[in-house]
């Protein structure tokens, strides 16, 4: 638990998976009371997320604080899952964080089995002095946003409605690590990310991305998926091929952001045609990078 702030802080609860829209506005609202009160904005969340998840904890964090927050403190979910929501309010938000205002989602749920909802919590908060605000569901196409929702449209490949959802692109950061080097016997080769265990993959099929290295954006097409002309060991694979980019990547960060998914993942009769496909989805992913449509 973080030290405490002389005078207390405004406490966002929430898991924040994602960091989307409906997020932020709830950090809208939390930032909007601090600043009013004259106190720093915290966010209260747990960094061991179940997966899948669409942000891993330092990413989230970074996001967070652009969005608004002054501080980000994550707790471990085993520590506290037992707490009935009386003693969550008492030892968490009035002891461990002296919170002044808590605000929260109208779907928030705490303490043992979830046992208390967001009503649970302006009652147990107005009896020792702190306060509460409940912000509404942010909706779009007639559905609230939401980060099981998100998933959902990247398990079908809807990176772009995924991106609407999120407020930006979705995207992937990892180191590259050694691969097969069979993307060079197709003149297309290829990097394969070492990805945060349970982060959440757009669905099998090949889309037009872009990488950033080094500040640098370079128009990609990206693989996620079984690689079946080439491959039989039945792994799901994150592969790119970054174009217009010479050098040696092994061991270095990358980026890869998710435009539009451009076909299916298929099996081909030979590497010949696979590799006619590759120049194929290249072509459409140079173009689609040319009109900065992600």
């Amino acid at each position: 638990m973080a030290e405490t702030k002389t005078g207390g802080r405004v406490v966002a609860l929430g898991n924040f998976d994602g960091v989307h829209t409906g997020h932020r506005t709830l950090l809208d609202e939390a930032r909007r009371i601090g600043d009013e009160i004259g106190l720093p904005v915290s966010v209260w969340s747990f960094h061991d997320l179940p997966g899948p998840f669409l942000t891993p904890p330092d990413v989230r964090a970074s996001l967070l604080k652009r969005a608004g927050a002054d501080e980000v403190i994550y707790e471990s979910f085993s520590r506290v899952k037992d707490l009935s929501p009386r003693r969550f309010v008492g030892e968490v938000l009035r002891d461990g964080l002296s919170a002044a205002v808590c605000v929260c989602g109208f779907n928030y749920t705490f303490g043992q089995n979830a046992a208390g909802d967001a009503g649970t919590l302006r009652a147990l908060c107005a009896e020792v002095g702190i306060g509460c605000r409940i912000v509404p569901g942010f909706y779009r196409d007639g559905a609230a946003v939401s980060s099981s929702r998100i998933r959902a449209l990247l398990r079908d490949g809807r990176t772009e409605e995924a991106a609407a959802l999120l407020g930006r692109p979705y995207e992937l950061t990892g180191p590259v690590e050694n691969g097969r080097h069979i993307g060079r016997t197709l003149s297309a080769p290829t990097v394969n990310q070492r990805l945060p265990e349970g982060q959440c993959l757009p669905g099998n099929g090949v889309y037009a991305t872009r990488c950033e290295i080094g500040g640098i954006r370079f128009p990609s097409v990206t693989n996620v998926g079984l690689a079946p002309t080439v491959r039989n060991d039945g792994r799901v694979t994150v592969e790119t091929h970054i174009l217009r980019f010479e050098g040696d990547l092994y061991g270095k960060t990358v980026t890869v952001v998710f435009g539009p998914r451009l076909r299916d993942e298929k099996r081909f009769p030979s590497e010949e045609a696979l590799r006619e496909a590759i120049a194929r989805d290249a072509e459409r992913a140079e173009a689609i990078f040319a009109e900065a449509a992600f």
